[in-house]
């Protein structure tokens, strides 16, 4: 099968006009760090409703809540307007078929490593909180379970809804 020239034109060579390439990075680079942090806060609301603690649990309800969500949303949008700047952009390399960080130095290696290292810290944030709800969990269920039960293991069973928090993590 022959693909018309268009196509193949669209696929191989350098398509995009300089000013749709820099609103298609910038905002994919603002929904992904926006995306990493919302699943961070995610981690810790799941854990924090697991864990049951008054003080805990209050983070995560009315305004306090939102704020957090807001602050994700704001760190994403801090992204997205230094990337429609005229210093930075993200520009799609059809060669290797994936976004690549560009700009003036040494302003786009700045930006590019705090978004990189602010990424793989929230990324290994979420994973010690999901590892921590994954043993809570299991903990829980094997007092349960455990023919004498030590002293700290005081609490209610392992409901429906703890087992699918724990299916999803």
């Amino acid at each position: 099968m022959q693909y018309p020239a268009a196509i193949c034109h669209f696929m191989s060579d350098p398509h995009f006009n300089e000013v749709i390439n820099r609103i298609c990075g910038s905002i994919l680079n603002a929904g992904w760090t926006s995306y990493v942090a919302l699943t961070l806060l995610l981690s810790l609301n799941r854990f924090a409703t697991l864990v049951g603690n008054k003080w805990i649990s209050a983070l995560f309800t009315g305004k306090t809540l939102k704020g957090f969500v807001i602050a994700c949303w704001v760190w994403g949008g801090i992204f997205l307007v230094a990337y429609m700047g005229p210093t930075l952009e993200i520009r799609y390399i059809p060669e290797m078929l994936t976004w690549r960080y560009s700009g003036r130095q040494p302003t786009e290696r700045i930006v590019r490593h705090i978004a990189i290292i602010s990424a793989i810290l929230e990324i290994a944030v979420t994973a010690l909180v999901y590892f921590a709800t994954f043993v809570f969990l299991c903990f829980k269920q094997l007092c349960i379970h455990a023919p004498l039960q030590p002293a700290n293991c005081n609490g209610p069973r392992v409901g429906t809804r703890e087992l699918q928090i724990l299916i999803q993590v």
